[in-house]
């Protein structure tokens, strides 16, 4: 069984110590389990390192990450509405991680282009390589690949 524990720290809770522990605890517990992924959110990045060594697998600050989209936005409008488009989930482009299917076997991961999904990466055993890095040119069978997908085109589909 997999496990995903998300945590939101709120940059307040460093004036309530009870509230960092109730945390630090659910951290705890989830990282007993084997399976646990555990990923939280911070308003601010100098808060990171705290849930990151309470044993946050992924750490996403919050405030940042949309100082740099608006940012994006405004020195181009188009890209800022494709990131946009992406975190806007079940409509228009997707980022997924799935298998590699029977098809694909054998295949380069451009090729996946005529397909309608661009590979962003290749994981394989445990390693990933990134489009924009050598090390893959074909598919093999274990590999898991991170697209950009039309979300319409594939609504109903799960990649995990």
């Amino acid at each position: 069984m997999f496990y995903l524990l998300y945590l939101h720290y709120a940059d307040i809770a460093q004036d309530y110590p009870l509230l960092n522990l109730v945390q630090y605890q659910t951290v705890r517990v989830a990282l007993a389990m084997a399976t646990a992924m555990i990923v939280a959110a911070v308003r601010e990045s100098q808060n990171a390192d705290i849930l990151r060594q309470s044993g946050a697998d992924t750490v996403i600050p919050t405030a940042e990450a949309a100082g740099r989209l608006m940012g994006l936005s405004l020195i181009s409008p188009v890209a800022g509405d494709l990131m946009e488009d992406l975190l806007d989930s079940g409509r228009g482009l997707e980022v997924m991680e799935r298998d590699i299917t029977r098809e694909e076997l054998g295949l380069a991961p451009s090729d996946l282009d005529a397909r309608g999904q661009i590979v962003l990466a290749v994981v394989r055993r445990g390693d990933v390589y990134r489009f924009d890095q050598a090390g893959v040119t074909i598919l093999e069978q274990g590999d898991r690949l991170v697209v950009i997908r039309s979300g319409e085109a594939h609504s109903g589909q799960s990649g995990r």
